[in-house]
């Protein structure tokens, strides 16, 4: 949406982004909202930019090696998603079923971005990151990932998001646009989102 537009949205939804709150006319972004957003920061201080390269240097020294997920084929991302999944969340969450998968990372293929981390040549932290581009404006979104949890002592998932963040920093510099990236929905047993994120309630259109 054009950023110097103002209008009535002719449709209902809950979950407006905080974007467009300039733009929609009925919207309300207060009455009734529980939904809360992440919203990575543009920014980290000194003193966290170091802790994450001794945690990336750590991981690497440890048998770790990085790749980019755009060198694997879908098979084999579909099946590195389910498989770190599962061992993330050992039953408590279902994960996408196999097909599914496919066919995200086959008709979708041209959105996806980020990292993959391996130990020891075993995959062991994927989260599925999604890119969508605009004029000025390059927006990623993170759904959902898995990990092995035999790995936290050298913080893969801290290692991941970071890696991920610096690359899409690096993209959105490189183009001279606005970078965006969501992380997803924020819970109170998600508190360590907030180490990366500004949380922010989602808005209501009122028809």
């Amino acid at each position: 949406m054009a950023k110097q537009q103002k209008f009535i949205l002719p449709d209902s939804t809950n979950k407006l982004s905080l974007g467009n709150r300039i733009n929609v006319k009925n919207a309300t972004y207060t009455l009734l909202r529980k939904k809360q957003v992440c919203w990575i920061k543009h920014s980290f201080s000194p003193k966290n930019e170091k802790a994450r390269r001794n945690e990336f240097n750590k991981f690497i020294r440890s048998g770790g090696e990085v790749k980019n997920c755009n060198d694997l084929s879908s098979e084999d991302l579909a099946g590195i998603y389910q498989q770190l999944f599962k061992l993330r969340f050992a039953g408590r969450v279902r994960c996408y079923e196999f097909d599914n998968l496919m066919t995200i990372f086959s008709e979708f293929r041209n959105m996806l971005f980020g990292h993959i981390l391996y130990i020891n040549g075993k995959p062991c932290a994927y989260d599925l990151m999604l890119k969508s581009e605009s004029a000025g404006d390059v927006y990623f979104d993170v759904p959902n990932g898995g990990l092995d949890t035999n790995y936290l002592h050298l913080s893969i998932g801290s290692v991941l998001m970071w890696l991920n963040i610096r690359s899409a920093r690096e993209l959105c510099s490189s183009l001279n646009k606005k970078m965006t990236i969501s992380i997803g929905v924020f819970e109170p047993q998600w508190e360590y989102k907030k180490r990366w994120a500004t949380v922010s309630y989602v808005g209501k259109v009122i028809c």
